[in-house]
């Protein structure tokens, strides 16, 4: 069992939710989610003292150094994300060129913060990546059937290709009631599976949806 030493609190077992799949991730149920009037706020624009933007759901559509610290002192973050209206899982980077073994291990991280946060009574929608083929054979274990799912096609124009094989795969074996997209809807993507497509900005701190 992975336990984590958080502080002077008591230590969080990083072993204790049900499993499933052949490499064990924590399994994400699927929640009521609410899309009305959609918007994301990335997490590094959160604040302890939320004022202006509790409607918003959080995305951790950013580079991983900017959140890594919900991974490693867990209970830290809970009453902050708390303050919002939910929360996307933490998108730990897959690319090709990494060895499959920390691939994995970032999956298992994605799982196990949303399986944490739903324990602690937030509601998360899954954040599904994957990089090459051969990602797919785990990239979108422990998530339940037909529940809400969150996907980014930023950064992905080049390889348009290889994203929409692994999102028809994506779509095959979690069937999601809808799929959050941050960034462009790629042709077709809407042909599989509703779409709700959020703008990508860089100089704001919502995003706000675009197209349905």
């Amino acid at each position: 069992m992975l336990t984590l030493f958080c502080g002077k609190g008591a230590p969080i077992h990083k072993g204790e939710f049900a499993s499933i799949g052949t490499y064990d991730f924590p399994l994400v149920i699927r929640q009521n989610v609410s899309l009305d009037e959609l918007c994301l706020i990335g997490f590094s624009e959160t604040r302890q003292n939320e004022q202006k933007h509790q409607s918003a759901t959080v995305h951790f559509f950013e580079d991983d150094d900017k959140f890594d610290e919900v991974w490693n002192n867990p209970p830290k973050y809970i009453a902050k994300l708390k303050q919002y209206r939910q929360v996307l899982s933490p998108d730990f980077s897959q690319y090709a060129d990494m060895p499959a073994a920390i691939q994995i291990f970032n999956v298992y991280r994605n799982r196990w913060c949303a399986a944490y946060w739903q324990q602690q009574g937030l509601v998360v929608i899954p954040t599904i990546s994957w990089s090459d083929n051969s990602s797919l054979a785990y990239s979108f274990d422990s998530v339940e059937r037909h529940s809400y799912v969150a996907v980014s096609t930023v950064g992905c124009a080049n390889n348009e290709d290889v994203f929409m094989a692994g999102y028809v795969e994506m779509v095959a074996r979690i069937e999601p009631m809808a799929v959050i997209c941050y960034g462009r809807l790629f042709s077709n993507m809407s042909s599989y599976a509703t779409c709700i497509e959020i703008e990508y900005r860089t100089n704001t701190t919502l995003s706000y949806t675009v197209h349905v």
